[in-house]
């Protein structure tokens, strides 16, 4: 089993959810909606910001380095040991000034309350660094490996996991001209959203 269906997969066990909820103050089961779609939005959010943001890579590669042991298979141990500062920090790098909208988003969408979500946000965001590692392997990434990887990760994991995260990335990180749409990106997200 490759690593995005080895963690798609954990991702429905609310057992294995536990550990965020209770860090959370939420249920296994608002945890697991924010998760399967935050996941592909953290990835993808990473894959647009560092193709235009060397500064970005670099503070990414760093980070992916030290997560080269962790095991994807064991993901109650990885939310167990997962650092929310760390998390704050991912969620910087793939999302910038836009975190708020993002999670204001996802709450109208999962119905969980936003405080909620910007707290499992945090607390599963460096499991993207757990899984970008393992994706690498041994070795160091410079900045045209960082877009690489990114680049064909997130893809997959949009595919794997159901939800078009680009075109919605894409709309909060600057592929939406304002000037030439009365339609914003947050109502762009909303229809993708509510999209069935």
């Amino acid at each position: 089993m490759d690593i995005i269906s080895t963690v798609l997969n954990q991702l429905t066990n609310q057992d294995n959810l536990k550990h965020v909820g209770t860090r959370a103050n939420a249920q296994p089961s608002e945890v697991q909606k924010v998760a399967q779609k935050g996941l592909p939005l953290i990835m993808e959010g990473l894959n647009q910001r560092t193709a235009k943001d060397s500064d970005i890579s670099a503070r990414l590669a760093s980070s992916i380095e030290k997560h080269e042991k962790d095991d994807v298979a064991n993901l109650p141990n990885l939310f167990q040991k997962s650092n929310p500062d760390e998390g704050s920090q991912l969620l910087d790098m793939a999302f910038g000034n836009q975190q708020r909208d993002v999670e204001s988003q996802l709450s109208k969408d999962t119905g969980v309350e936003q405080s909620k979500v910007g707290t499992i946000l945090k607390l599963i965001a460096p499991i993207a660094l757990s899984m970008l590692a393992k994706k690498k392997g041994s070795g160091s990434l410079g900045a045209s490996g960082i877009s690489s990887l990114l680049s064909g990760f997130s893809g997959d994991m949009q595919k794997q996991s159901g939800f078009n995260a680009s075109s919605l990335i894409s709309g909060f990180l600057g592929g939406q001209d304002s000037k030439d749409s009365k339609e914003g990106p947050l109502d762009k997200l909303g229809d993708l959203f509510n999209r069935k």
